[in-house]
């Protein structure tokens, strides 16, 4: 499967100014179900926010060395991420400066690289988020220079409508 071109759009920001950004997909309909939900109650798994087009996943684990991790990206969902718990390394990359290692996977919407040059990293913490468009190259999951701990951490799943 080809991947849709669309205009890369990685936001990295306090979630006090989500509303700010009308081009995430379903930016009220998150706002209104992370006020009116407390995510910290909940228990590790998926959760079904709106529909099929928004999916809360959450889970705690062990942050990794981010040298030992792939890169990654999506078609058919954007993603939110943001920490609960911890702080969090993710790494992003162009996709021009990335080489596919594993052909893209329609079962669980994932496509894997890897690159040595361009990449960047955004640290997460409580109260941040980093939205990834499809497309958008990324590493989740890294240990920090800081921290190396254990994340409670949550990605919402946005079908990204094209």
């Amino acid at each position: 499967m080809e991947p849709t071109k669309i205009n890369l759009v990685m936001i990295h920001d306090n979630f006090r100014n989500i509303m700010k950004y009308s081009n995430i997909p379903y930016v009220q309909e998150i706002k209104d179900f992370l006020l009116s939900c407390d995510i910290n109650k909940l228990a590790n798994g998926s959760y079904e926010i709106y529909k099929k087009e928004l999916i809360l996943n959450k889970s705690e684990y062990m942050l990794k060395d981010i040298t030992n991790l792939k890169f990654e990206s999506h078609i058919k969902y954007a993603d939110l991420h943001f920490v609960l718990f911890g702080k969090e390394a993710i790494m992003t990359v162009f996709p021009e400066s990335a080489k596919t290692i594993a052909a893209y996977n329609t079962d669980n919407d994932t496509e894997f690289f890897s690159a040595e040059q361009n990449v960047s990293t955004s640290y997460l913490i409580p109260g941040t988020f980093l939205f990834l468009a499809p497309g958008e190259i990324h590493k989740p999951a890294g240990q920090c220079p800081d921290y190396s701990d254990k994340i409670i951490k949550c990605v919402i799943k946005i079908h990204y409508p094209f």
